[in-house]
């Protein structure tokens, strides 16, 4: 029950969860709330897609790009994607902070990895929440069920390049409070200092954003019809 708690308080107490898994390691309290909450909210999301298609015949283009997917391959692609997404940046946290005789393991690290994507999750619960309040006969594609919280937010897509409007977008409040989080966490597990965390944690936050932006680039034109 604790465990279950330390993810629920790495939104308030984080200090207090990593000097837990300094001493504890556990990734599998975190893996299953945040695979089991985003699978509801994946679930969730394709019943309001079939609604909406059935209530608003100018949606259908979302029927073929969209639903079929999510209710398909969604959950099975989140689950994946989850646990394939902490792997890779807690390899590369562990990799950087071992040159520079970092003192964690790498199951501290992952452990970390995992709680603070809980920080992460909260942007699909906004999400959520948002396409709730937005109108059925204003959504005719995926993308307009994406909502901004980043620095795109005061530039129009038309004015710049794709891909650096896409990593604006990737600047927001959820991803710098993951920033913020894992320096904490990396100070305190590897025993470094903030400075040194900094450096580590924050050229892996850009390396991780510009693949997540590479990513979506490649992706976005299936997902985007005028």
């Amino acid at each position: 029950m604790d465990k279950i708690k330390n993810v629920f308080k790495i939104l308030y107490s984080p200090s207090e969860v990593f000097w837990s898994i300094k001493e504890k390691p556990d990734v599998i309290s975190p893996f299953i709330i945040i695979s089991t909450g985003l699978s509801i909210v994946t679930l969730i999301l394709s019943f309001l897609l079939n609604d909406i298609i059935h209530k608003n015949p100018s949606s259908q283009a979302i029927a073929t790009s969209g639903t079929r997917i999510i209710i398909f391959f969604g959950l099975l692609i989140t689950i994946i994607g989850l646990g394939l997404t902490w792997l890779f940046r807690s390899a590369l946290l562990y990799l950087l902070s071992q040159l520079f005789d970092g003192k964690g393991q790498f199951e501290n690290i992952l452990s970390l990895v995992g709680y603070t994507s809980f920080i992460t999750f909260q942007k699909n619960i906004f999400d959520l929440l948002l396409i709730f309040f937005k109108r059925p006969e204003n959504i005719y594609t995926l993308a307009h069920l994406k909502f901004r919280y980043g620095l795109d937010i005061f530039i129009s897509s038309s004015n710049l390049n794709h891909y650096i409007y896409l990593f604006l977008g990737k600047i927001n409040l959820f991803s710098l409070w993951l920033l913020v989080a894992q320096i904490l966490g990396i100070s305190i597990i590897c025993e470094f200092s903030k400075i040194k965390s900094t450096f580590i944690t924050g050229f892996v936050w850009i390396f991780c954003i510009l693949i997540d932006v590479w990513t979506s680039g490649s992706l976005s034109p299936l997902l985007i019809t005028k």
